[in-house]
This record gives structure tokens, C-alpha cells and sequence, in this order.
């Protein structure tokens, strides 16, 4: 058998052979009218009486079929809402159900709705040996396209295999499995798994290679980035552009080497992907990637002049990108008379190659960029435009300056994550030129002195000046990129850190003005000339209108303006200002409230939109629209948690005539979320009368929180009645137990530990919660010993969620006292650590370094672990014994990494561990500020005053150059010089972690730099 074969099948065999372990969860409940489901149809209920209403004439006869028969009926509609429902009754009597569900996933020609709500009910019941029913239905091709809740299946009955399994599924012959497969793979992968997700690109089809590509970035991205070189040359265009986009999108040094490796390589089509690649980041960036001789070889026999066209397009793209953002003496003569020709060719030879799919879009954006016209499509529109224009046609390219004639047709962009508003502004003087926004946009039409003032501000900022696109050279870029149009000449340049003083600061702080003067204009109709706009209604907008008036107008504008052709981003956008406006309820109209609530009844369920329009509609308090409203909340296809928390929403700060009238609503939900919305001054002061009338209704769900209410109003009257039913077997058990904990005090302690010790896992979590909610000292200390040795994992779960959130002096002495305990056991132990060290943070050093050479190899392991979090040196020893003994390897390297700002690229573990100890013996008494000033020095940040401040002779001087630090490549010593910073300004301004995006680390260094200039007084 050959080796990509055998490799195959063993992953199917490793995939189908993993044993589990499960424990059935308890059934969830839903707060719906009894007898009622969301469709009106009778909803069958476990234990309910038979009806006591008599039959009409014509009623046929009862059906024979035992409850769980019908309910297996039931799962023919699935995904509704009332197969779920089935799904949830059916796996609360696994020994009943299990044998008729495994008859109905053996039964052939199936429907895929009984197939996979079998299936996902299965998955509850957790029994293993579904595992073979639920994998053959996978080999069904039928069901290949509903593959999901299969799979889910499979990952909810063998825990543990899960992901052996899903890795197994990326062989499987249809493409909807493997991407379903990998979608739940996502969060699971991790560096342990690169060689097998190798080994799948190896033997996998096109849709395995393609996901193993974009798996084994999130697996680990270091390693991965050589995989994706190679991959550059797979014969799957999808393959090869997922490989090129990742290593673009990967912001380091190596991954750029990478690609620029794969340009020079003998293969073209590895080399055209590359450039693809560069072309790519260089648009992302703005920085000049292509060099003198990669734009020689581009414009000869390797690029325009190949023989193939995924090359020939390549090159274009490339060359396209190159001369539009940057001034390239060699490319200059060039550009009109060879690039954009090929771009053209590119899009409009009908000639078929297998990358076409993937190339023509890049060009067709370098095509719009580069010629300015944005409305043409069709290749048969462009072959005719360039018929009559290349003769005078000149391409849109840099400029320097902003000259002051040209200003009526200049356009200036400015967008990016920093830029003014958080969104991309555009300004111009003249009509024409500007355009229309798209959503995420504001087009601003600004007046001839605006305009002359902004060109003014470009010119003596230098911005323009800078050559080869502002970005060479620099340290690191804001995100803040301002594009500058003038005529056909176009350039594009990004502020950068030495930039935001003087005239570029002045610059965006005029943008911002601008914006708040004219950003109604955001509201102009599509079909309108935006000079006609702003003539027509620019006087309502005046200075000399009063702020309520403006508001005013605005509204109107707004409500006028909304129209689901615009997209439903633009929607959205729009009704997010109309929500923020003061007093919405006060400056809507009836006209206005109608037309809000036609758009709402125009959504057909809860989207983006409906949602923006139902939080307009709450904020407005408006009582003629609240029906409307909760009727579409309550009738529209939506998860049981959505809509109480819609719900909720809608009742808060409801008067109590609203309140009452929700309270006697025919719907539970409702009635539901307006017990959950009293408060002490509700209903005229007396809203536990409310709470203890509900008690009486018919639905479980609204006695359930009317239970909680009671414990939520502190109503110590109610305390007798609580504990009684939280000692009496019920549906009303777990809320009166969590009614207690909100109800505070020491009295019904007893109660809730009695809860507490019960085999129901149900019981122990709302103990617990009750517990946290109490915040008692004998609550903590149950809390702590759960989250350590409960052997339900949902308690755990729920215990260390409640201790985290607890966060008091009182949760960390009792998570302390359980890990320094060593007559504990040691798996415990480290659970408590591990939450003792998250809750306390530096000031557990001290019972760290002690624990560190605990004889329990978990509490010493997760001490080293905590410890290495603030480059305590005492974590060192134990992180390279857990090294050799190969023991959390990915973890422990990473925290040596972050102590000793070493980097070694071995993957052998035993010569990782030598090396990190060799380090130890010969740099250990440099200290961690002093592996600290020699890895700056290392990348080039030198300060003589850094010799002082290892010696501690200086403090906050050394501020200035840990701030450099911060922009390091290395998340390691971007860590070092954060926690130092911490140290000597006594704030914090986030976490950097490995994982620490560069645009989170770009804000936390602009954050720090923020704080040091406070500091000074500037």
C-alpha cells in the first residue's frame, strides 16, 4: 500500500476508534404557552393529563402512538423550533428513546430532517454507540449538504475524539463535509496537530487541501508559513490563493521572506502566486514590496511577456499596484503602455484558464483603481472605453502636491481604524467628483474655503512629499491612510506616529470638525446631486439653528432616507444615529413612528436591521408602538435567550401601565420578561404583590421567575415560602434555590448546601450560583472545593465561572487556602492555583516561587506557568524540566520565551530544553531587566540610560525607550516592556499575549504613549 493511502485510512480508522465519554445534561426549558407551540399547533408535553375537554362530533380518534413515537414524529420538521423541542423531551428518556431512534436511522430513504434531528438528539442522549449509526448516515450522499448536525453529533457523544474525528472527515469525498468539518475544527486545532493536517494536505482532495491551508495558520502560524510557500504552487487555484492571502495577511518579517522566496522561484505558477501575495500586503500596507528587479523581471519574459496568463495577470496586478501607489522611475514610462493594456487583456480575453476565477476580480479592482471608472463591468464596456481613450488616456498615479486651482476637483479619502468617527470620511468641493457613499462611508460636500483650508493643511503637513508612499522607512503606520484625488492623479499615503504632531494632527482634527458640521449629508438620497442636496436643505443645519432643531431635522432627514435598497450595513449605520439622538420619543412624530413600524413589518425575521429598528422603537417610548413590537418579538423565529433578552430591553424603564398590561399578556415569554424587568419602585412600590400573584400561573417558566423575582426584590417575607420549595422535589426547586442566593443572608444557608450536596447536577449549579450571588464565606469555600473536585464538568465550568465573577479578597483567600493545602488532591490544586493566580495577579508571587517545587508535578507546573506571566526568574528551572520531561511543551515554551525574550526554532523538544538551560546558566544573573535591555538592543533600541535603570538607578527615564518597545515585532518583548511599564507608571492598558493582534498592539502602545504624555503635562 502506498504511503498517502495508508496514511488515509489511518486517519479514518484513528478518526472512527476513539472512545468517549458523556453524561446526559439536563433538559432545558423554554418559557412558551403551555399546550402552545410558536406555530399555534399543539405541542406535546412528558406528563401531561389528558385533556379534560370534551370532543366535537367530528374529532377523529386519539392516536395509539406512545408519547416518545410522537415525538420521533416530530423531528420530520427539522430544525423548527417544535422538533428541537422533541429532540430536548426525547433525550431526557435515553433508555426509551435510544432503541426507537436507532430503528429510525436505520430505516432507508430517510428524509435529512429525521436523519439529523435523530441524529442531534443522539448527540444529547451521549450514548456510544451512536457513533457507528450516526458515521454511516455520513457516507449517505443525501445528506452530504446537511452534514452538520452530524457531525455535531459526533463531537457531542465522543468528547474526547472530536477532533481525531473531524480531522478524519477532511478525506471525506464531499466537499460540504470537509468544510463542515473544518468549520468545527477551527477552535479545536492547535500545534499538536500540524504533522497530521500535513499528512491530510498531502493525500486530501481540492476542499481538504484548501481548509488544511487555513487550519494550519490557526494551528500555529510560525511553522505553517513555510507549508503555505509550498502551497503556492498546488493546482487548485483556491489552494494556491488561500496559501498567497495567508501569507499576506501574516504581518511578520518571515512571512514576507516567504513570499518573496516563492517570486523567484523556477515554477511559474509558484511565482505568480507569490506576487499575487505581495501585491496583496502591499495593498493592505502601503508599503513598497516589489524591488528594481522584481519589477524588471515583471515587465519581461517572466511577467507581461509569459507565455501564460496566470502570469501575465500576476505581473499586472503586481505592476498595477506598484505604480498606482508609489513613484517608480522604471515603472513610470511603462505604466500607461504596457501594465494597463495587460490589465485589460487580463479582463476582457475570453480565452479560458483555471485561475480565472480567482485572478480577474484582483484585476478587475487594480482595472477600476487605476482608470477611475468604478461603473464599468462588462468586458464588452471596457473593450469599448479603451477603444476610444487610449489614445489620451493618462492612468491615476501619485501626486505631491495639492496645487491651490485644482482644489474644486481635489477628493480626499481618509479611512482606517483610527481615522475620525471609525469610519472612512470623504471630502470634496465639487459634486461630480464626489460620488456617492457606500455604508461605512461619509460623503461630505464642503465648501470652496473647506476645501482650500484641507488642501492647505495636506501641503504643509509634507504628507504628499514623502516619496515611495510615506511608508518606507518608518517604524510602524497608524491605521489612518488618507487618499488624495486630484484631476487623474491619485495618491495615497498613511499618517504615521511622527506625523500626528503639528499640521497632519491639525489636519485630522479639522476632518473631525468637518464632520460634525456636515454629516447629515450621510442622508442624502441616492438620485439626488449632492450640490442641489445641500443647497435644499443646508439652512436647517445652520450655526444659527438652536441644537433641538438640528436634532430635529435630523430626524426627519433619517426616517426619510431609510431604504432597504441602501444595504442593510448603510440601514443599520442610520438607525444607530437616530437611536442616539437625546429624547428620540420627543422628536418623533406619528409619521415618523409609522414609518418605522412599516419597515419593521416589512422584516420577515430578526436581522441586522429589525433589530436597529426594534432598538429605535424601544428608545423611543412611544405606547402606540409597543404592541406592534412585542408582537414581533414574540412572533418572529428566534432562540428562546434572544428573545427575553429582547424582551427585556423593551420593559425596561417601562411605565406600569405597560408593565401590568405585559403581566396579563396571553404570551409567558412576555409575561416572563416583565417580572424580569420589576424593580423595587415598580408598580407603584409594590411589585412583589405582582411576583407572588404570578406564582398561581399556568406556565412553569413564569412561576420559575417569579421565584427569582421575589429572591431578586430581597423580599425577606417570602424567605419561609422560598426554602420550602427549594427542599421540595419540582420544577420550582432550582429557581428557589437561586431566589435564596439573591436573597442574601446567613438564615437559608442550610437550604442551599443541602442543594448543594445533591447528586443533581442541576441542583449543584444553582447552588452554586446562589452561593456566588450570596457572596457568604462558607458559599466560597463550596465554590472552590466544586470547581476542584465536583465530577460533573458543567459544575466545574459553572464554579470557576461564579469565582471569577465573585473576584473578592474572600474568593482568592479561600482559593489560596485549597492550593497551598497540600492534603488536596493535586488535580484540584492546580484548578484553585491556576484561579487564585488569575484573581490576584502579582501579589501571589510569594506562594508561587514556593510552590513552584510543590511534589505535585500539576501545582508545580501551573505555578511555574502563573509565575512566568510577570518573568519571575524563579519559574525558569521547572519550565526546562517541564521541557525534558516533555510535559505541557507548548506552554512551557512560550512561557521561557516571555521570561527570557529567547526565540530558538528548534521543534526538538530535548534540544529546546538544552538550549533554554544553557541561556539559564550563562545569562541567569542578568536578571528580567536586564534580558530585557538586551533583546532592544538586539532590534536596535539602544539607550545609555538603560545600563542605570538594570542597576536601578534610574526609574521612569527609561520610559521613553520601553515605549519603542512596544512597537517590536516580538509579542515577548512587547510583554517585557508592558509589564515594566506597569512597574513604573502604575497603570495597565491591556494584556499583550502571544495571540495579540498588531492592531491591538498598535492601540496599547498609542495608549501607553497617551498615558506618558498625561504624565508630562503635554
Amino acid at each position: 500500500m502506498s504511503r498517502p493511502l495508508l496514511i488515509a485510512a489511518s486517519l479514518a480508522v484513528l478518526g472512527l476508534a476513539t472512545p468517549a465519554f458523556s453524561q446526559d445534561k439536563p433538559p432545558k426549558t423554554r418559557p412558551d404557552e403551555p399546550g402552545k407551540s410558536e406555530s399555534g399547533k399543539p405541542r406535546i408535553r412528558m406528563g401531561d393529563a389528558p385533556s379534560s375537554k370534551p370532543k366535537a362530533a367530528d374529532e377523529p380518534e386519539t392516536s395509539k402512538k406512545s408519547e416518545p413515537e410522537l415525538l420521533i414524529e416530530a423531528l420530520a420538521e427539522w430544525p423548527a423550533a417544535d422538533a428541537k423541542q422533541a429532540s430536548i423531551r426525547l433525550s431526557a428518556q435515553p433508555r426509551i428513546a435510544y432503541p426507537l431512534l436507532e430503528k429510525k436511522m436505520l430505516e432507508a430513504d430517510q428524509d435529512w430532517r429525521v436523519v439529523c434531528g435523530a441524529a442531534a438528539t443522539l448527540g444529547r442522549i451521549g450514548d456510544l454507540r451512536a457513533l457507528e449509526l450516526i458515521e454511516a448516515k455520513l457516507q449517505d450522499r443525501g445528506l452530504f449538504q446537511h452534514s452538520g448536525d452530524l457531525l455535531d453529533a459526533l463531537a457531542r457523544i465522543d468528547l474526547v475524539g472530536a477532533k481525531r474525528r473531524l480531522i478524519a472527515h477532511l478525506l471525506h469525498p464531499a466537499s460540504s463535509v470537509v468544510d463542515e468539518a473544518a468549520s468545527r475544527l477551527e477552535r479545536r486545532i492547535s500545534a499538536t496537530d500540524v504533522e497530521t493536517l500535513r499528512e491530510v494536505y498531502e493525500v486530501g482532495g481540492t476542499t481538504a487541501r484548501l481548509r488544511c491551508v487555513e487550519l494550519l495558520q490557526a494551528a500555529d502560524a510560525e511553522s505553517a508559513r513555510a507549508d503555505l510557500a509550498v502551497a503556492l504552487r498546488d493546482k487548485s487555484p483556491r489552494v494556491c490563493f488561500a496559501a498567497a492571502t495567508g501569507l499576506a495577511a501574516d504581518p511578520s518579517d518571515e512571512a514576507l521572506q516567504h513570499l518573496r522566496r516563492a517570486a523567484r522561484s523556477p515554477l511559474d505558477r509558484q511565482m505568480a502566486y507569490a506576487y499575487i501575495g505581495l501585491a496583496t500586503r502591499s495593498e493592505r500596507t502601503g508599503e513598497r514590496l516589489l524591488e528594481v528587479a522584481d519589477i524588471r523581471a515583471l515587465l519581461g519574459g517572466r511577467g507581461l511577456d509569459h507565455l501564460e496568463p496566470l502570469n501575465r495577470a500576476a505581473a499586472a496586478v503586481a505592476l498595477g499596484d506598484a505604480g498606482y501607489f508609489h513613484e517608480i522611475d522604471v515603472l513610470e514610462s511603462q505604466f500607461e503602455p504596457r501594465v494597463v493594456p495587460a490589465l485589460l487583456d487580463a479582463w476582457i480575453n475570453p480565452e479560458f484558464w483555471n485561475d480565472m476565477k480567482i485572478v480577474r476580480p484582483l484585476v478587475l479592482r487594480r482595472l477600476r483603481r487605476v482608470t477611475g471608472h468604478f461603473d464599468l463591468r462588462d468586458p464588452r464596456e471596457w473593450k469599448s472605453w479603451w477603444t476610444e481613450n487610449r489614445v489620451s488616456f493618462t492612468a491615476h498615479r501619485v501626486l505631491a502636491r495639492v496645487a491651490p486651482e485644482s482644489t474644486g476637483t481635489m477628493v480626499v479619502r481618509i479611512e482606517g481604524d483610527e481615522a475620525p468617527g471609525e469610519e472612512t470620511t470623504i471630502l470634496g468641493a465639487g459634486s461630480r467628483s464626489l460620488g456617492s457613499a457606500l455604508a461605512g462611508e461619509l460623503a461630505i460636500l464642503v465648501t470652496a474655503d473647506e476645501a482650500a483650508h484641507v488642501a492647505g493643511l495636506l501641503n504643509d503637513s509634507g504628507l504628499l512629499a514623502v516619496r515611495d508612499g510615506s511608508t518606507s522607512g518608518r517604524e510602524r503606520v497608524t491605521g489612518v491612510h488618507v487618499t488624495v484625488r486630484v484631476g487623474n492623479r491619485e495618491r495615497r499615503v498613511d499618517v504615521g506616529p511622527d506625523d500626528l504632531d503639528g499640521t497632519a494632527r491639525e489636519l485630522l482634527t479639522t476632518v473631525a470638525l468637518l464632520r460634525g458640521t456636515h454629516g447629515w449629508q450621510r442622508y442624502r438620497p441616492v438620485a439626488v446631486d449632492a450640490a442641489a442636496f445641500v443647497g435644499s436643505m443646508g439652512e436647517l443645519f445652520a450655526v444659527k439653528r438652536t441644537q433641538p432643531e438640528r436634532d430635529g431635522a435630523l430626524t426627519t432627514l433619517i426616517i426619510d432616507a431609510l431604504d432597504p435598497a441602501r444595504g442593510e450595513d448603510w440601514m443599520v449605520l442610520a438607525l444607530e444615529e437616530l437611536t442616539a439622538l437625546p429624547d428620540l420619543g420627543s422628536l418623533l412624530d406619528d409619521r415618523h413612528v409609522d414609518r418605522l413600524l412599516t419597515l419593521l413589518g416589512e422584516q420577515s425575521d430578526l436581522n441586522a436591521v429589525s433589530e436597529a429598528l426594534l432598538r429605535a422603537l424601544v428608545r423611543s417610548r412611544r405606547t402606540e408602538a409597543q404592541p406592534l413590537v412585542l408582537d414581533f418579538i414574540t412572533t418572529r423565529p428566534l432562540s428562546n435567550a434572544r428573545r427575553r433578552e429582547l424582551l427585556t430591553g423593551l420593559f425596561e424603564g417601562a411605565t406600569d401601565e405597560d408593565l401590568q398590561a405585559a403581566l396579563k399578556n396571553e404570551r409567558s415569554e412576555v409575561r416572563v420578561a416583565a417580572l424580569s424587568a420589576l424593580t423595587t419602585e415598580s408598580l407603584g412600590g409594590e411589585p412583589a404583590r405582582a411576583a407572588a400573584r404570578a406564582m398561581e400561573d399556568d406556565s412553569v417558566a413564569v412561576r420559575a421567575e417569579a421565584v427569582r423575582t421575589l429572591g431578586r426584590l430581597r423580599q425577606e417575607d417570602s424567605r419561609l415560602q422560598l426554602e420550602e420549595l427549594a427542599r421540595q422535589p419540582g420544577e420550582m426547586r432550582v429557581p428557589a434555590i437561586e431566589a435564596l442566593g439573591l436573597l442574601g443572608g446567613k438564615s437559608s444557608l442550610a437550604v442551599i448546601m443541602a442543594a448543594f450536596a445533591n447528586d443533581d447536577p442541576r441542583l449543584r449549579v444553582a447552588a452554586i450560583q446562589a452561593f456566588a450571588d450570596s457572596g457568604e464565606p462558607e458559599g466560597l469555600s463550596a465554590i472552590v472545593a466544586s470547581m476542584g473536585g465536583d465530577p460533573s464538568p458543567l459544575v466545574r465550568e459553572v464554579a470557576h465561572s461564579a469565582i471569577t465573577r465573585i473576584g473578592s479578597r474572600r474568593a482568592g483567600d479561600a482559593l489560596r487556602k485549597m492550593a497551598v493545602d497540600p492534603a488536596q488532591p493535586s488535580g484540584p490544586r492546580a484548578r484553585a492555583l491556576a484561579a487564585y493566580a488569575a484573581l490576584r495577579g502579582k501579589e501571589s508571587a510569594a506562594d508561587l516561587r514556593r510552590l513552584v517545587r510543590d511534589p505535585s508535578e500539576e501545582v508545580g507546573d501551573e505555578a511555574a506557568l502563573a509565575l512566568a506571566r510577570w518573568r519571575d526568574p524563579g519559574a525558569v528551572e521547572r519550565l526546562v524540566a517541564m521541557l525534558e520531561a516533555e510535559r505541557s511543551v507548548s506552554e512551557a515554551r512560550r512561557a521561557l520565551e516571555s521570561i527570557s525574550l529567547e526565540r530558538f526554532g528548534q521543534s526538538d523538544t530535548a534540544m529546546l530544553a538544552a538550549l533554554y538551560g544553557g541561556w539559564w546558566e550563562l545569562a541567569g544573573d542578568r536578571g528580567p531587566r536586564g534580558w530585557l535591555v538586551d533583546a532592544l538592543r538586539n532590534e536596535n533600541i539602544e539607550d545609555p540610560i538603560l545600563d542605570d535603570w538594570i542597576d536601578g538607578r534610574a526609574a521612569r527615564e527609561a520610559v521613553p525607550t520601553l515605549l519603542k518597545g512596544l512597537r517590536s515585532e516580538r509579542w515577548a518583548i512587547r510583554r517585557a516592556c508592558d509589564l515594566s511599564l506597569r512597574d513604573l507608571l502604575g497603570r495597565k492598558v491591556g494584556d499583550q499575549e502571544a495571540w495579540t493582534t498588531p492592531g491591538d498592539a498598535e492601540r496599547m502602545a498609542a495608549a501607553w504613549e497617551k498615558a506618558w504624555a498625561e504624565i508630562l503635562g503635554f
